[in-house]
C-alpha cells in the first residue's frame, strides 16, 4: 500500500466528499464476535467495512492498540523501551509519535490518528514466518493480547520489551484470522492485514 495511495482523492458529484481511493482495493471488512471466541468473527456485510476506522489514540489513554504502536515505533527507532512496554499512552510515546510524525511529514499533533497508523503500518512492511523483531512483537500483540491466540510456544510474553519471532504458532494464527476476516490466508502480515489487526474490537 503506497503511501501516495493515500492521498489521491475524487470529489464527488455534489463536490462535497473526497473519497480515499487505494491501489490494493478496498480493505475487508472487521465482523464483531457473536459469542465467547478466542478469534474473530467472519465479514458479514460491506457496511461493516465502511463503518472500520483506525483507532484514534491520545496521551493518557490506554489499550493494547497503543501496545502495537509503540512496538511499530520502536521498528521505526523512535522509540526505546525501558523494562516493560505496556499499553499506556505515555509522554514517552507522545515524543516518539511527535518525532516519527515530524519526520516523515505527518501533520506533528502527538495524536495516534488513521494516517499515523497508515505510514507506521506501511513502514513494517510485510511479515512472514522467520522474520524478527518489534514489527513482529506488534502484530503479536493484537493476535495474542486482542484476540485471544497463544503465541507463548513462539516466545511472546505480554509487556516483555522483546523483539517478536515470527514462528509457526504466528503463522497458524495469522491464517486463522485471516480466513476468519475475508483476507488473502497466505499467514503473511501486509498493510491490509495490519489494519485488520488494528480495526477489529479486543475479544
Amino acid at each position: 500500500m503506497a503511501r501516495t495511495a493515500y492521498r489521491i482523492t475524487a470529489l464527488a458529484a455534489s463536490g462535497a466528499l473526497a473519497i480515499g481511493v487505494g491501489v490494493t482495493g478496498a480493505h475487508a471488512a472487521i465482523g464483531t464476535p457473536s459469542s465467547a471466541q478466542s478469534t474473530p468473527v467472519s465479514v458479514s456485510s460491506e457496511s461493516a467495512a465502511q463503518e472500520a476506522q483506525w483507532p484514534e489514540y491520545r496521551q493518557t489513554e490506554m489499550g493494547w492498540n497503543v501496545s502495537v504502536a509503540k512496538h511499530l515505533l520502536w521498528e521505526q527507532d523512535y522509540y526505546e523501551p525501558g523494562g516493560t512496554l505496556d499499553d499506556r499512552f505515555d509522554e514517552a510515546t507522545v515524543e516518539s509519535l511527535l518525532d516519527y510524525q515530524q519526520d516523515t511529514d505527518l501533520k506533528v499533533t502527538g495524536i495516534l490518528d488513521g494516517r499515523s497508523w497508515e505510514f507506521l503500518v506501511e513502514d513494517a512492511g510485510t511479515l512472514s514466518q522467520g522474520d524478527e523483531g518489534p514489527a513482529v512483537a506488534a502484530a503479536q500483540t493484537a493476535l495474542h493480547e486482542k484476540l485471544g491466540y497463544d503465541l507463548t510456544d513462539d516466545g511472546y510474553r505480554t509487556y516483555a520489551p522483546e523483539p517478536g519471532s515470527f514462528g509457526p504458532a504466528t503463522h497458524e494464527a495469522v491464517v486463522d484470522f485471516q480466513e476468519e476476516n475475508g483476507l488473502a490466508a497466505d499467514g503473511a502480515v501486509d498493510a491490509d492485514t495490519f489494519e485488520a489487526l488494528v480495526v477489529t474490537p479486543e475479544q
